[in-house]
């Protein structure tokens, strides 16, 4: 059976959970424990994705090592590694259940087990390649989702400085896309404090103090821009920390005389596959957090939309 796009999507969310895991699993202990969580659940949202996809009719109340007799008593199919599965669901109700903490040596054999099974239970289900199931999907932004696309075909072909910089433009439009449709009655967005607009112009020096001071200036708007961003992360609810970590790696955009696009890498950073998939989980991550608190309003329109009925009134009821 073919892979509707409503199974694409679900398919994109458990790789994301799986990509949490991953995270997770690299933070110091006993943090790392979280990722037996996200590991499960992704394998957990794949087996009933699956007994879906297959028609399998599951009993109520089936157990997580259930889904596996019943999908294969149903659809002759025998998913891989159960026993490794199995060991992973009991330490997770050990973990959840019980407080029994996960060793390190015990996450690394999850991670490698739940790796195993999402690639070879994808290309045995949907004859799909796990690796290939593009998380943009999870993005309803279709510019945002144009921008990660671009990047993962640039990550693959080993460009990593150009990856990392649409990345970077998938998230700043995010954030700007967020703050532009939250507007009080001045008509100026509730995340904007300090106006491009305002910023100096710059003419040439007539004397060595008049230079000294233009440059002091100019690193005072700069300064004030870069707090901007901070608190826009910040009021957004998004981690300040991912996000520093995240913008410390990101090549320079620029534009050059030829009002071409510019990038820069850090000079000396190696950049890698580690180095992207953090700034694309994060990148997902901001978006599907905006999403989930999205409004639009626009007070200056309300207000002048409101200004028109009156003088519209007024003009057809002279007389009150």
């Amino acid at each position: 059976m073919p892979v509707d796009p409503q199974e694409m999507k679900r398919l994109a969310l458990i790789r994301f959970l799986y990509a949490e895991g991953l995270e997770q699993v690299a933070r110091p202990a006993p943090l790392s424990s979280r990722a037996l969580l996200s590991f499960h659940d992704a394998v957990e949202m794949f087996l009933l994705l699956a007994a879906e996809h297959l028609n399998v009719n599951l009993t109520r109340g089936v157990t997580f090592d259930g889904y596996f007799g019943e999908i294969q008593a149903s659809a002759g199919v025998q998913l891989p590694i159960r026993p490794a599965m199995r060991r992973m669901n009991n330490s997770r109700v050990n973990f959840k259940h019980h407080g029994s903490i996960p060793s390190d040596a015990d996450l690394q054999q999850y991670r490698a087990d739940v790796t195993t099974f999402l690639t070879d239970a994808t290309q045995l289900v949907f004859q799909a390649d796990f690796s290939g199931v593009d998380m943009a999907d999870l993005v309803t932004q279709p510019e945002v989702a144009g921008f990660l696309r671009q990047a993962q075909a640039h990550a693959g072909q080993g460009d990593y400085t150009e990856a990392l910089a649409l990345l970077w433009e998938a998230f700043d439009l995010l954030v700007d896309d967020y703050a532009s449709r939250k507007r009080t009655a001045d008509g100026t967005s509730v995340f904007t404090w300090w106006p491009p607009s305002t910023a100096p112009r710059h003419y040439p020096p007539i004397s060595t103090g008049e230079e000294q001071l233009s440059r002091r200036v100019e690193d005072v708007f700069i300064a004030l821009g870069d707090f901007q961003q901070a608190m826009r992360v910040m009021a957004m609810g998004l981690d300040y920390r991912r996000y520093v970590r995240f913008q410390m790696i990101v090549p320079a955009i620029g534009v050059n005389m030829n009002y071409e696009r510019t990038v820069h890498p850090v000079s000396g950073l190696p950049l890698g596959d580690d180095e992207y998939q953090m700034g694309r989980q994060f990148v997902i991550e901001t978006a599907l957090h905006l999403a989930a608190l999205d409004f639009d309003l626009n007070l200056a329109s309300i207000e002048e939309d409101n200004r028109l009925r009156q003088l519209r009134y007024s003009y057809e009821n002279p007389d009150g």
